[in-house]
């Protein structure tokens, strides 16, 4: 058989219609526009072959159905082959809450940019679901909606294994404003130096939740190479806990980790509305991992760490880093700011390295 991408053309009066289900219920008949009726000869699994034998028109697909292929079984000729991202609406890997990214076209491959079947995986995620998202590269070329929503996994198979290669160019990798109890583990964000993002991870609230951009936990993730405003931007974010996460930048604009209760990098979400004014900020906790920024010896305005106002930020075995003048950066109103056996290297080539500087 040939295949063709021109959508619905059939050049015979015989035609066999594949489908895939959502769950277990199919319909014995399926009406076609103008009356006609088809009906199914074969199943197998969530697979339905349905047989019509006049007509022009398509099947109307029943209820938690999605048209995958229609063959012309006179003229052996596939039309409408299917792309797999285009099954959005329906989920074979159902136990648990689990999302696999791969049955909505997530190829991770290092060429195809997975973006909208990313997305689509995203959309399909129930409330307490899970994302898996497989080993390999992923390129997302746009802002990952993940805002103002609660109760969610986003999963890779690891933190050498999986990756995110983002070039969303000065918009964020994954946008969590709005967003509460989330978990992110196993997985890399890579900052692109073309289309390079401003931010890899923004956490932050929105009007519509002004309690969220808290409680999220992330575990054994990490933040690489170039954003234009931060790898992590937290605005007014509480209760989360970073567990071996590895932050390390290398552009001069940019800080590794950017807690600010002022939203004082004036950063704007993509799909929703930030909040605005000072923001209660802070119960931070981070639990080892690394916090660095490579940028141009003796960079000011780039360090490894940057607390604007907020309380209660707890930093225990981190490992702080870089080329930069200085490696942690506090201002505004401050308290119950804790380092407990924190390592500060200073790798910045011969110029002395301010440790931390309260400004």
């Amino acid at each position: 058989a040939t295949q063709s991408d021109t959508a619905h053309t059939y050049t015979a009066s015989l035609r066999t219609f594949v489908y895939i289900h959502q769950d277990d219920t199919t319909p014995a008949s399926f009406d076609i526009t103008g009356g006609t009726v088809c009906t199914f000869g074969v199943r197998v699994s969530r697979l339905v072959f349905v047989e019509c034998a006049t007509g022009s028109a398509d099947p109307n697909p029943p209820t938690n159905a999605l048209l995958l292929m229609a063959v012309d079984t006179s003229a052996s000729t596939i039309t409408n082959s299917y792309d797999r991202r285009n099954l959005s609406s329906v989920r074979t890997s159902t136990a648990a809450g689990l999302v696999d990214s791969r049955e909505y076209g997530v190829r991770c491959n290092t060429v195809s940019d997975d973006s909208l079947a990313m997305q689509a995986a995203i959309n399909a995620m129930t409330n307490g679901g899970t994302l898996l998202i497989p080993q390999g590269t992923c390129l997302i070329r746009t802002a990952l909606n993940l805002t103002d929503r609660n109760n969610f996994t986003i999963r890779g198979t690891g933190k050498e294994t999986t990756e995110l290669n983002l070039q969303t160019s000065g918009t964020p990798g994954l946008d969590f404003t709005g967003s509460l109890r989330g978990i992110v583990e196993n997985l890399v964000l890579s900052g692109s130096s073309t289309s390079t993002p401003n931010i890899g991870i923004l956490l932050a609230r929105s009007t519509t939740n002004t309690g969220a951009g808290a409680q999220f936990t992330f575990r054994d993730v990490h933040v690489l190479n170039r954003f234009t405003v931060a790898g992590i931007y937290a605005y007014g974010a509480e209760s989360n806990e970073f567990y071996n996460v590895r932050v390390v930048v290398t552009t001069d604009t940019a800080f590794a980790y950017y807690h600010t209760a002022t939203n004082t990098a004036s950063i704007t979400s993509p799909y929703t509305t930030i909040v605005s004014g000072t923001q209660s900020s802070g119960n931070v906790s981070w639990y080892g991992g690394q916090l660095s920024n490579f940028a141009a010896v003796g960079c000011v305005q780039c360090e490894s760490l940057r607390i604007d106002g907020g309380g209660g930020t707890r930093f225990w075995g981190t490992f702080f880093n870089g080329s930069v003048t200085r490696a942690i950066r506090l201002s505004g109103t401050l308290n119950q700011i804790l380092f407990d056996g924190i390592i500060v290297e200073p790798t910045n080539a011969g110029t002395p390295l301010t440790s931390i500087d309260v400004i």
